[in-house]
């Protein structure tokens, strides 16, 4: 993974003087509220999801040029710019993840047809980028070679009589767990449907990492 820097973003800047304020004339507020159509509001999204700016993604081109897209419309609008030399744009450090490379491969056990043991008892399954898998954004760098332990839910919750990992040994192993909770009416497991008390709670028991399960969702 790659840490990086990247800035520019169309900030609207509301310019109150706090020794003269006043309270705007109700006409004004009318005639301001008036001016917002649904149209235009539909039209702004649909300018900005178009693939040119590729989602806005910290960090990507395409959300420096929707930045600039939104700096042309506060002009068109007769906003006064933060000042001569930034404009409309107000720079500002923004770290972002980005993923370089990543790969992955699955060791599958054969059918033992003798009592050898070694690596060429697995298959090897190479798996693709962002159709097989997608690192989440959270991830770190590095390289691991480790089993792997499906534990439910990823969730240990004694508290409520509920634990996946009862039982499990995942030290130094990868945890494969299904994202979200077993019984979301139960308002009790809302504070366990989080991924950071998911990635503590497998970091506590000794795990390496976690995978996820998510019903096709990269298809």
């Amino acid at each position: 993974m790659k840490f990086s820097r990247r800035f520019l973003f169309a900030l609207l800047i509301l310019s109150i003087t706090i020794t003269s304020y006043s309270i705007p004339d109700q006409k004004d507020v009318e005639k301001a509220l008036n001016s917002i159509t649904p149209h235009d509001a539909y039209e702004y999204c649909k300018t900005l999801s178009l693939p040119k700016y590729a989602g806005r993604h910290t960090g990507h081109p395409g959300y420096t040029e929707a930045a600039k897209w939104a700096a042309s419309k506060f002009k068109d609008w007769g906003l006064k710019p933060i000042n001569d030399k930034d404009g409309y744009l107000q720079p500002y450090p923004s770290p972002y993840v980005a993923v370089d490379s990543a790969e992955m491969e699955l060791y599958i056990p054969k059918e033992k047809s003798s009592e050898e043991e070694g690596e060429n008892d697995f298959s090897t399954k190479k798996l693709e980028l962002e159709k097989d898998f997608l690192p989440m954004f959270s991830s770190d760098s590095g390289n691991r070679r480790a089993g792997v332990v499906f534990a439910g839910w990823g969730i240990s919750a004694p508290e409520l009589g509920y634990d996946d990992y009862a039982g499990l040994d995942v030290n130094n192993k990868f945890v494969l767990c299904f994202r979200g909770v077993p019984d979301r009416s139960d308002e009790r497991f809302q504070e366990h449907d989080h991924h950071r008390l998911r990635m503590k709670t497998a970091k506590n028991k000794g795990a390496l990492g976690i995978f996820y399960i998510y019903p096709n969702p990269l298809g």
